[in-house]
């Protein structure tokens, strides 16, 4: 449903002051106790003071569960995975570091697109449907922010959303 509300064109934002610090830490609260399964441990660094940004704060979060949804789902059992805030010239960005497999060379085409399946596999058996990052990156632009990933070079994969500072 969410992908067909998007490609209608009818993604709707419903924009308010919302502490993006404070959406990560519920999302991290949550999905610490999905990791535990595994026992994966969720870190967010300690982040700075950061501006109220305008978001729609349940379709953020969203996002941000989705992407420590599949931080958990594609590392090892028993790895860390670190969450960071940060804020640059006239944007936030939340960095998702994980420790699995990282992103393979020629798939990064199939990223963000619908039903973009790599051919990594979750490490405890975990569901993909390929549908999470496309949906996430509709959400991200509906906010005029980007998303990218990079492979870490110590290994793992880096997930970052950049999200505007507007007035």
């Amino acid at each position: 449903l969410d992908v067909a509300t998007i490609e209608s064109g009818e993604l709707k934002i419903h924009s308010e002051p919302t502490s993006l610090t404070s959406l990560v830490e519920k999302s991290i609260y949550l999905m610490n106790m999905e990791g535990a399964k595994k026992q994966t441990k969720l870190v967010l660094m300690p982040p700075p003071h950061l501006p109220s940004l305008a978001l729609d704060p349940a379709k953020i979060r969203q996002v941000l569960d989705n992407l420590l949804s599949n931080a958990v789902k594609y590392s090892p059992p028993g790895s860390a995975i670190s969450i960071e805030l940060s804020e640059g010239e006239n944007r936030v960005s939340v960095a998702v570091r994980d420790q699995g497999p990282g992103i393979p060379e020629g798939e990064r085409d199939k990223l963000f697109k619908d039903f973009g399946r790599l051919s990594v596999r979750p490490t405890g058996g975990e569901k993909s449907t390929g549908l999470g990052l496309a949906i996430c990156r509709n959400i991200v632009e509906a906010h005029k922010g980007t998303i990218v990933a990079e492979n870490l070079p110590q290994g793992g994969c880096e997930f970052r959303v950049n999200l505007p500072i507007t007035a």
